[in-house]
């Protein structure tokens, strides 16, 4: 057995139209759809986004490893990043005027999270691939091309 943790994946395969899911997929769905972006909490809460592809290539490689039976393993990049670089990063990929509002947070919602990948590089020897600012590149420019009827 093992336990696969996962942090905040996303990517292709992810609904665009499913405003309620995936912090990337509701705020770049917000910056297409309109001139602001509503986040619900402080800008400074971070997460660890870690693009879909790296997280299958982890599965796989954990699957297929003598070494890693009986364990739990944090799925992310190790690394956090904060909700304002996060947006950054989008309204650049966009280059389009955003304005920003930040609003109460969501009851239960937490300060911030990220993986200790410790285990997992010394297992399988794993690190992302893919970093953030490619990832968003490659998860736009695959929401565009989907034939879901979406508002841009």
């Amino acid at each position: 057995w093992n336990i696969l943790r996962m942090f905040n994946i996303y990517g292709p395969g992810q609904d665009p139209a499913n405003t309620s899911l995936g912090m990337i997929n509701i705020f770049l769905t917000m910056a297409l759809n309109s001139n602001l972006i509503e986040v619900k909490g402080s800008l400074n809460r971070f997460r660890d986004f870690i693009y879909i592809d790296d997280v299958a290539s982890a599965w796989f490689k954990i699957v297929l490893s003598n070494k890693t039976k009986n364990k739990i393993y944090n799925i992310g990049t190790g690394k956090k990043t904060s909700i304002k670089e996060l947006l950054n990063l989008i309204l650049n990929l966009l280059r389009k005027k955003i304005t920003i509002k930040e609003s109460k947070g969501t009851p239960g919602d937490f300060m911030g999270c990220y993986a200790n990948i410790d285990r997992l590089k010394k297992d399988i020897g794993f690190s992302s691939k893919v970093n953030l600012k490619k990832g968003l590149k490659l998860f736009y420019d695959w929401s565009k091309e989907i034939r879901w009827n979406i508002k841009y």
